[in-house]
């Protein structure tokens, strides 16, 4: 993901805040690095938990022998990037997300592009990445 308007310390103020409700389970695939000439042109960052068993984990669309969803280690869940980005707008409410579907979210609510779902499945095994977690 790709967020303008904001700095790291503004990135990490968020996932501080939204760790709380993750029991700490959320963190950085790498850490948040400034994409750019200047320091506010963009950052570039993943969201990932630490145990994808745990709460803000992530299941894929894929299922195990038994008819499960297999969890996906490293990757954190719909509601954990949802419940990341009204943080950051608590943080910083002039932050422009940019996700790697292509839409940008300007603000906390599904009006502006934040909890908007899609479709990850098949046409055989639709899913929702509302869906694939245990939230």
């Amino acid at each position: 993901m790709q967020v303008r308007n904001v700095t790291i310390q503004d990135l990490q103020k968020a996932l501080t805040l939204v760790n709380g409700d993750y029991d700490e389970n959320l963190t950085w695939v790498s850490p948040p690095e400034h994409i750019g000439k200047t320091i506010r042109s963009r950052v570039s960052f993943r969201l990932a938990a630490v145990d994808c068993r745990k709460q803000g984990g992530r299941r894929g669309f894929c299922r195990t022998k038994d008819g499960e969803r297999r969890r996906i280690g490293g990757c954190a869940c719909w509601h954990a990037h949802g419940h990341f980005f009204e943080a950051l707008y608590q943080v910083n409410p002039k932050a422009i997300i940019r996700t790697a579907s292509t839409c940008s979210i300007t603000g906390p609510t599904y009006q502006d592009g934040n909890w908007r779902d899609r479709q990850v499945g098949s046409m055989f095994d639709p899913a929702q990445f509302s869906e694939l977690c245990d939230c």
